[in-house]
């Protein structure tokens, strides 16, 4: 009965530590990504992460380890937002409107940064 117990333990121990792990590396959230690239369309917010998760699935990234949808309080309402990694912030800011002069010139950003 002890080694069914210790077990657990070490199975609930495991978990926990992956579940830190996975929280730590996904440090951003979406809205505000948006909001600093002067999105504040829902729909645009939405078709942008959309675009983004297309580009993970086809890149086969992990989209679980990469986005976590989440619930946040935005003043007096309840707002669905997602936690996302460095690659998808980035990914993010790549797959935004690119007639927003912000997005534009984040996307301009990463082609000269990848010429050099």
């Amino acid at each position: 009965m002890l080694k069914i117990y210790d077990y657990l333990d070490e199975v609930l121990a495991t978990q926990q530590i992956h579940q830190v792990k996975h929280q730590q590396r996904l440090l951003y959230y979406a809205s505000d990504i948006m909001e600093k690239m002067g999105e504040t369309s829902a729909t645009d917010f939405n078709e942008t992460l959309f675009r983004t998760m297309k580009v993970c699935r086809a890149l086969e990234i992990s989209i679980p380890e990469n986005f976590k949808k989440i619930y946040r309080y935005d003043g007096d309402k309840l707002i669905i937002d997602w936690r996302l990694s460095s690659l998808a912030s980035y990914l993010l800011l790549l797959n935004g409107n690119p007639m927003n002069p912000s997005v534009a010139k984040a996307q301009m950003f990463a082609v000269l940064h990848n010429k050099s």
